[in-house]
């Protein structure tokens, strides 16, 4: 070995370590002190490339070694305090005090010290768009004698035996060392766990390798004593800021998302991904280039809780954002699969706020507007167009954020379900049926309904600007004749309390109701259902009102003191409890389902609820009967009025969402279609500029203009409708179809028309 100067040196690079240059440093440092130094393929796996690279996201691959420290931090609790838990959101509440509503319900104060734990910090790599990600945990730690078999392993069963960690479903952190121009790590065993062997710091540098003449794909290895079996090995006095735990740095890290300043871009994206977490950690930035806080020497610092603990607190109910409408429901799927949790907010711009109306896109971006979570990391998503093509709110998607807390599925439902990047969940059955759950759901929200209903007739108001008679009449007859054969929308369906999806009402929904609990007090003296009996269908729901007299919020928080009891007791789940929403205003809704096999007959549903105040008790007698014949398809056609066609002006584009290169949209809900044309789209506007044009002129030929691109508008919709979400083209080239076809409507309605002359925006 060295000198303790050189050892003291070491100690300080490997804390400090930031760009390639300084990890050529250490290589040098290592030849000098250890001598010899050489490499091993992480994982035993001269071919790893193939783990190595199964990631397509790099922030995501770094919210995967995000949790595993966090994982390493309950791993220290429970060995040092020799206990377990069934799962990590457990274990979080049982040794880090997290309270039942999570961390929502601590202060910052709270939750600032606790994310001490774990630190994650953007710092300079040197190279543009790459910076250097350092994540850092007080968590176990690990020995040098055991990196080959935790850290450096792939696709290892180090966490099978231990249900409180959350790494038993995914990739793990290796999947980072594919993204990082190199990887240090650096780590101590907590002393409580050194069982005799020596107290040593372990650290080693993953680096990849590839040589063209003799691989046909790279490699990953990392660096050991060339006359040693484990990695390098320092005296912990030489680091005395690791008292234990592990600290990775990414150097170089191919961020993309996450590479502008911290305060927008990773902090949104982490809050987003890890959209509950069971504990918080903090993280910090200095990069002088991207981040506008940057100052010599300071590293300003964020709390990352979670964008449901963001949805829940002071983020929202002031000047700028609202929280229109909040609600959960839990959906049981059967003993099978066990159950998931849907949770929903809705977000408005309130009168005077200065910022744009999508209040949503704060808190998630258009393409994960829907997130399965599985202990509080987002392992699914679906964009927010799911919710207006599937839940059908076309005026209130922009503004809805949806979970899906799959934490109480079994143990067989995950497996099928969860993939090992955790950037998709494995398209299964399993999956499609709780998609199919929460659109069902989310369709029959009566406040849902009321507000989509309210931001449609506020668009129509700001809208003075409607087509004329003649444009809608000939609108009307293309569309008639487009949906000669189809099925009238929203008819094929059956009426509420027969199980299927409700069919929408064409007027105005009614008011919803009233979720106020100032009245009600903390322990109910009451539970009612709102009707004596109600009949399902084999194969479908039907829902009831539950009247439970308490706060808002009381079940499911008391849900170990309900029991439901079924006389009989149905066959296998033929017949059972599917959904029950969050008490609120003294109301639960229930949903009752039949199995399409469900024995036909009379049931008797007692719902127990053991209080303070007592013992209370009532009954639900459930009719099962058979489906009822499949209803006539008849013809679809469009009100004899035809679509309703709105220009939409420049003004008004932040409400559309749109810019100068947008063409129009279609929204359709409740048996009326609207086609928004951008009136004020950058060719259309040149076409109508020229200073010889007669007022009736232009009118002339924005209405020329109007009908065939409204036609194409609704028709690109109707069709794209039809296609499965996976082969549908992207939203960029939808739009670019539009601008292709409004370019050649204006040239072929009048040929003399200049559409690009040199002052005009270059076609893409």
């Amino acid at each position: 070995m060295s000198d303790p100067a050189q050892e003291t040196e070491l100690a300080q690079r490997l804390w400090t370590v930031r760009t390639k240059d300084d990890v050529q440093r250490l290589l040098e440092m290592a030849e000098q002190i250890y001598g010899s130094i050489t490499t091993k393929p992480v994982g035993g796996r001269p071919n790893n490339s193939g783990i190595i690279r199964v990631s397509s996201d790099p922030m995501l691959a770094i919210v995967e070694r995000i949790t595993n420290a966090i994982d390493a931090c309950l791993e220290l609790k429970a060995k040092t305090i020799n206990d377990s838990a069934p799962n990590p959101r457990d274990a979080a509440r049982k040794w880090f005090h997290i309270p039942e509503g999570g961390l929502a319900k601590m202060d910052d104060g709270e939750r600032r010290a606790l994310a001490q734990n774990v630190f994650v910090t953007l710092e300079e790599s040197g190279v543009a768009k790459r910076p250097t990600i350092v994540v850092t945990d007080a968590g176990v730690g690990i020995h040098p004698a055991d990196f080959e078999d935790t850290i450096l392993s792939l696709n290892a069963s180090n966490k099978i035996q231990a249900p409180y960690t959350m790494g038993a479903f995914g990739q793990g952190g290796s999947a980072t060392f594919g993204f990082s121009a190199a990887t240090v790590i650096v780590s101590r065993l907590d002393a409580s766990q050194l069982a005799g062997r020596h107290d040593l710091i372990g650290w080693t540098i993953v680096m990849e390798r590839y040589d063209d003449a003799s691989m046909k794909v790279p490699s990953w290895e990392f660096y050991l004593p060339a006359n040693g079996s484990e990695v390098f090995a320092l005296d912990p006095s030489y680091l005395t800021e690791l008292a234990h735990g592990t600290r990775v740095s990414h150097v170089a890290y191919d961020a993309q998302r996450g590479a502008a300043a911290f305060t927008t871009g990773a902090w949104q994206l982490l809050n987003a991904t890890l959209f509950d977490p069971i504990l918080p950690f903090i993280l910090g930035g200095n990069r002088r280039d991207v981040d506008p806080e940057w100052k010599e020497g300071h590293v300003p610092t964020r709390v990352i809780t979670g964008t449901a603990t963001r949805l829940s607190g002071e983020d929202v109910g002031g000047t700028q954002i609202e929280l229109a409408h909040h609600d959960s429901v839990h959906i049981d799927l059967d003993d099978e699969n066990g159950s998931v949790t849907l949770k929903y907010w809705v977000l408005t711009r309130p009168e005077g706020a200065t910022a744009a109306r999508d209040a949503a896109r704060s808190y998630v971006d258009a393409n994960t507007a829907v997130s399965m979570t599985l202990f509080g990391q987002r392992q699914d998503a679906m964009p927010r167009t799911w919710i207006k093509d599937k839940v059908r709110l076309p005026f209130l998607f922009k503004n809805m954020v949806v979970q899906i807390d799959a934490d109480r599925l079994t143990m067989r439902a995950k497996r099928e379900l969860f993939s090992s990047t955790r950037e998709r969940a494995t398209e299964s059955d399993l999956k499609q049926r709780i998609y199919e759950e929460v659109a069902d759901l989310l369709s029959n929200d009566e406040m849902l309904r009321h507000l989509n209903y309210q931001e449609k007739e506020r668009l129509l108001r700001k809208s003075a600007e409607a087509t004329n008679e003649k444009v809608r009449k000939r609108l009307a007859r293309f569309v008639k004749t487009k949906l000669k054969n189809a099925q009238r929308q929203g008819e094929g369906g059956v009426a509420p309390g027969q199980g299927g999806t409700r069919s929408m009402p064409s007027g105005a929904p009614s008011s919803p109701r009233d979720i106020s609990d100032e009245h009600l007090p903390n322990f109910p003296t009451s539970i009612k259902f709102d009707k004596r009996q109600v009949t399902v269908r084999q194969g479908r729901k039907t829902s009831v009102w539950v009247h439970v007299n308490a706060k808002n919020g009381y079940l499911p928080t008391h849900d170990e003191h309900l029991t439901l009891r079924w006389e009989p007791e149905p066959v296998a789940g033929q017949v059972r409890v599917a959904s029950r929403s969050t008490l609120r205003g003294g109301k639960s809704s229930w949903q009752i389902a039949a199995t399409g096999d469900a024995s036909l007959g009379e049931y008797t549903l007692t719902a127990e609820l053991v209080t303070p105040s007592g013992y209370l008790v009532d009954t639900l007698l459930v009719s099962v009967a058979s489906p009822l014949p499949a209803p006539k398809e008849n013809p679809s056609t469009e009100p004899e009025t035809g679509p309703d066609v709105r220009w939409v002006r420049k003004d008004e584009w932040g409400d559309f969402e749109f810019t100068e290169r947008s063409v129009g949209r279609v929204d359709e809900v409740e048996g009326a279609t609207i086609i928004w044309v951008n009136r004020d789209y950058r060719l259309l506007e040149q076409a109508l500029s020229g200073r010889s044009l007669t007022a009736d002129a232009i009118q002339s030929r924005a209405d020329r203009y109007q009908y065939p691109v409204a036609c194409a508008i609704w028709f690109q919709n109707h069709e794209v409708k039809k296609l499965d979400a996976k082969v549908r083209p992207s939203p960029e080239y939808l739009e670019g179809e539009l601008e292709r076809i409004a370019e050649a409507v204006l040239l072929a309605s009048d040929p003399d028309v200049a559409l690009a002359d040199e002052s005009a925006p270059e076609d893409t």
